[in-house]
């Protein structure tokens, strides 16, 4: 697009017009990102590497006219600084926001540096170090620290070729610095850092301009692409990155202009990755330029009305000169969010629902269904508009999010049973149940989680009304987070666990471990994995025993190896609960009563664990340290248990909240368990079978103890392998990777295993037990999948 003046050039060749102020998330991670390389620099500051150590040697060796003119590109850094600072002042109070930032920046950066290397190497910064006879290198070098703080707070007051004009001068400061000897490169990137941090403060403190353009320059970019403007004026809302405009085109029709500008592509980056680490579907790829992101929105809108959805009209879509992208759409209607239950009659809720329908069958997701992106016209249609976060070839997971949302928003307009009678009669019954599961809070908007103080009692009720409208039982909800608030805390689990397990192999002698590795003998190995490979006919046994229907015994052996594939993904009982789900379902077990059942299975094994380490405690030679030489009082263990028990019964009875997330696992666990205990031959097989398990992976153990010349008892191994598993589980790494070993281990050598020794063996029974059945689980899942039995 050409002869459109944007913000860039619109006030001066150097600085563009600030129009207003706004704390962006991009100078969160400048802060962040500074930190870190404060951080990994400052660990090794008083070492050179050798890869360091010959870039310094290179440049030292260059010819010594280059001195000077490192000399002199090193104070470059600073004055081009000083030109921004004084040039800030010439143009007056317009840019009296960039003299304070940079002024407060500046002492910050020097306050910075000097609290640093006091603490650190006990000594001040050097403000001129290339006019000192003898030039040393010294951490955090304060000019760079200054100058990047400097550059950095003031690009978003600058035009494109000064942003990167200013980057061009840090790195040309940092190879200076390095040349003349005053910073090694590990330093000067620390400095870089602190500048960094620095200036993502101040701009975090006192904001940084929003980068919008002005109207001027929305008219006559609108203007140059035939479409006159009249009335322009901003939104009433406005999200981050994109700046939305009112107004009415030369044909009075009634118009939405939005303006990606230079922080629309923060904005969509970050959404993006925010959405990434802690949803498991972020939607379409990540968009790298403004205009890619209006493009992407604009074919959204064309695809959609290709497929006869009824959607907002895109009347143009370019870039401006400056680099903002524009879009324009025909605006006509009130979004939902202002509309009431006798605009939205059951006919527009109904052709609302067959746009839906057509756009899922074309496989087009909307990915913000919410309340304001539909608009309800004076003729009763339904248009639906904002698909920036749309995608083609959407997977399952985004349409029913995309039904769920929008199920949601018309609720909220007209309350869930028509909202439900709406949906089904445009969208069907199926599609309905099939979305049912993400009726849920990660799948709502945030634009729609504001609009309702009781969202949580509104979605329950749709989900219930979707379940009697199917004459099916309420579906559990699905999976749509990727990080949850206990995977933050097993996480920290993990890696305390982690730097245990470290501290004890850095104990290790090593050399000693692979001399008895080397002379172990593999037969009675080889024995061990074929041992550990029965625990697929006990689990197999197991899963039959509690569920009511006829299992084939190939296809369910085929599936517990299919589970040991699975489960180096999923910690604990997860993975098989979830494969066990799945293969239930294909012989007409009801979704919640498969993973009911197979929850049992997995229950009963916790229950079967639990009582073998509480007999082997109370009966056996093998204590790890409880044993009555040390007095142990049985009394008092009885009565931190029994108050453990009443506080556990006491907050179930007082907190309601608690009571409505434990009880009804309770009862659903509870009506799995009716199948088995209604028929004790079920209750046998049931724990004989789990109880097999943990005696062949008890057997396994001990062939591997005999490859390496030594006997333990069974029950011994036996009450190691079970204390392993639990252990691991309770620190959720997948497969309990590092921590059963670990655990393994240590229960060797309280047997009387040398230390040394116990990590190999604890290795090997690993390697044997959990490391190689996957292998053969990868083909078991093939034909699983090849047969439809998953």
């Amino acid at each position: 697009m050409t002869g459109v003046s944007g913000t860039d050039a619109s006030t001066s060749a150097v600085f563009v017009e600030p129009k207003g102020t706004a704390r962006r998330p991009a100078d969160v991670v400048l802060l962040i990102v500074g930190l870190m390389m404060v951080w990994l620099t400052g660990l090794s500051f008083r070492n050179t590497g050798t890869t360091e150590g010959q870039l310094i040697e290179f440049l030292q060796d260059l010819p010594m006219w280059t001195t000077t003119l490192f000399r002199w590109a090193y104070a470059l850094g600073a004055l081009y600084a000083l030109v921004l600072f004084v040039g800030a002042l010439v143009k007056g109070r317009m840019y009296l926001g960039l003299v304070r930032v940079m002024l407060v920046a500046l002492l910050g950066a020097t306050a910075a540096v000097a609290i640093v290397l006091l603490v650190v190497a006990g000594e001040w910064p050097r403000v001129l170090p290339e006019l000192s006879g003898e030039t040393v290198a010294q951490y955090l070098a304060l000019r760079i620290t200054v100058v990047t703080a400097l550059l950095a707070v003031a690009m978003p007051y600058l035009t494109r070729p000064f942003r990167r004009l200013g980057w061009i001068v840090v790195l040309t400061m940092v190879v200076s610095a390095v040349g003349i000897g005053v910073a090694f490169p590990s330093h000067a990137l620390g400095a870089i850092g602190m500048g960094l941090a620095v200036a993502g403060l101040t701009n975090v403190v006192f904001r940084s301009p929003d980068g919008y353009p002005n109207l001027e320059v929305i008219a006559a970019s609108m203007d140059s692409l035939g479409i006159v403007a009249t009335d322009l004026h901003p939104s009433a809302r406005q999200s981050w990155g994109v700046r939305s405009f009112d107004a009415v085109s030369s044909d009075r029709q009634p118009t939405r202009i939005k303006v990606y500008s230079r922080d629309a592509n923060d904005a969509q980056f970050w959404s993006k990755v925010w959405r990434f680490l802690w949803y498991r579907d972020s939607g379409p790829s990540l968009t790298i330029t403004r205009l890619q992101q209006v493009e992407h929105e604009a074919l959204m809108h064309f695809m959609a009305a290709q497929c006869g959805a009824t959607v907002a009209s895109v009347l143009t879509a370019a870039r401006t000169d400056n680099g903002d992208a524009i879009l324009a759409l025909g605006w006509d209607g009130v979004p939902l969010a202002r509309a009431d239950a006798n605009s939205l009659n059951d006919n527009t809720l109904r052709s609302l629902w067959t746009s839906v329908a057509r756009l899922h069958e074309a496989e087009i997701s909307h990915g913000r269904l919410n309340l304001e992106a539909v608009r309800l016209t004076e003729t009763d249609a339904a248009v639906i508009s904002e698909f920036a976060a749309g995608s083609i070839a959407a997977s399952d997971s985004r349409i029913n999010t995309d039904v769920a949302e929008l199920l949601f928003s018309t609720a909220v307009v007209v309350g869930a049973d028509r909202a439900v009678a709406g949906a089904a009669d445009g969208l069907g019954t199926e599609h309905l149940l099939d979305a049912a599961p993400y009726l849920q809070a990660p799948a709502i908007s945030s634009t729609n989680r504001t609009t309702t103080k009781d969202k949580k009692a509104l979605l329950e009720s749709l989900r219930n009304r979707v379940a009697e409208l199917a004459g099916t039982e309420p579906p559990e909800p699905a999976s749509l987070k990727r990080v949850t608030g206990k995977d933050i805390l097993g996480g920290g689990l993990a890696l305390i666990a982690g730097y245990v397990l470290i501290s004890e192999l850095a104990g290790l002698d090593w050399s000693t471990i692979f001399e008895d590795l080397k002379n172990a003998h593999w037969a009675w190995i080889l024995a061990g994995f074929i041992a550990a490979q029965f625990t697929l006919v006990t689990e197999g046994i197991s899963l039959m025993s509690v569920v009511e229907r006829e299992l084939p015994a190939k296809p369910t052996l085929y599936l517990q190896s299919a589970s040991t594939f699975v489960g180096i993904a999923l910690p604990g009982p997860a993975g098989r609960v979830a494969m066990i789900t799945t293969f239930l379902r294909s012989y007409g077990v009801s979704p919640v009563l498969a993973v009911t059942q197979s929850s049992v299975d997995s229950i009963a094994g916790f229950i079967t664990e639990v009582a073998i380490l509480i007999v082997a405690v109370a009966f056996s030679d093998f204590r790890l340290g409880i044993g009555s030489e040390q007095n142990t009082d049985w009394s008092a263990i009885g009565t931190i248990v029994l108050v453990v028990v009443g506080v556990a019964v006491l907050a179930l009875a007082l907190l309601p909240k608690l009571r409505a997330r434990i009880v009804p696992t309770l009862r659903k666990a509870w009506s799995g368990l009716s199948v088995v205990v209604r028929q004790p031959t079920r209750l046998i097989w049931l724990f004989g079978s789990n109880f097999s398990s943990r005696v062949v992976n008890a057997v396994a153990l001990w062939l591997v103890l005999q490859a390496f010349g030594i006997t333990l008892p069974l029950s011994t191994t036996l009450f190691i392998t079970v204390a392993a598993v639990l252990l691991s589980g309770l620190v959720p790494v997948p497969g309990g990777v590092g921590v059963a070993e670990a655990a393994i281990a240590a229960g060797l050598v309280g047997a009387g295993v040398e230390e040394n020794v116990a990590f190999a063996v604890a290795v090997v029974y690993r390697l044997v037990q959990f490391y190689l059945p996957p292998v053969m689980g990868y083909f078991a899942l093939r034909w699983l999948e090849r047969e439809d039995y998953v």
